[in-house]
């Protein structure tokens, strides 16, 4: 059964929804206003959000050892016909995005010496 959605989710989404009308989607009130409403998003509503990306993003370069998907930013620059460099500032303006509204960015980015479990 799926959990309730919290006041607060609730209240984000409904900030992220007037933020796209009144500025456009693309705007940067409303990309942190999604990225609020996904921080607050229940695990049910996450798990989804997450089976729906993997439809769009390329298939994962490795797994970490608690199998935790890997991908690498050239593989995703091609996917979305991007260069790697405009795919490396759009994930640096998240990174900044994330930063400035309080949330963790742990995990988002690997150490280079993490090691990954290659696809075979």
């Amino acid at each position: 059964m799926k959990e309730q959605l919290s006041q607060r989710f609730l209240t984000a989404f409904d900030h992220y929804k007037k933020m796209v009308q009144q500025h456009g989607q693309d705007h940067p009130l409303a990309e942190k206003a999604i990225l609020l409403t996904l921080e607050y998003a229940p695990q049910w509503l996450k798990d989804e959000a997450s089976q729906q990306a993997k439809q769009v993003l390329p298939q994962p370069s490795g797994y970490l050892d608690d199998g935790s998907p890997v991908y690498n930013i050239e593989e995703i620059a091609q996917k979305f016909g991007i260069s790697v460099d405009q795919a490396e500032k759009q994930l640096a303006k998240i990174l900044k995005q994330r930063k400035e509204l309080g949330l963790n960015n742990d995990g988002l980015l690997l150490d280079p010496k993490t090691a990954v479990n290659r696809v075979q």
